[in-house]
């Protein structure tokens, strides 16, 4: 997905930029890594923002946002830091 991202940068493909990134946002939930999701999917919002895709903004990106917001909040925000206190 990394390689991915970076051809759609070096391309100028913003849209597909913007979908990489939310994807990366979804793995990074699912491995309870909520702070790097939430910086994802704000990357992401800001391309699809950028290019009048506002819907997909608010259908797909702010409750995903918010999804991770709440693990955040719930204290399941980084896995990484939790597994190195043990």
């Amino acid at each position: 997905m990394h390689l991915a991202l970076e051809t759609y940068r070096i391309i100028g493909d913003r849209y597909s930029e913007a979908r990489a990134l939310y994807r990366l946002g979804d793995c990074a939930l699912a491995e309870g890594r909520a702070q790097d999701a939430i910086e994802l999917y704000q990357q992401a919002m800001e391309l699809w923002s950028a290019i009048g895709l506002e819907d997909l903004v608010k259908d797909i990106l702010l409750p995903l946002q918010a999804e991770a917001k709440t693990q955040l909040q719930q204290g399941g925000g980084d896995w990484k830091k939790e597994s190195l206190k043990g």
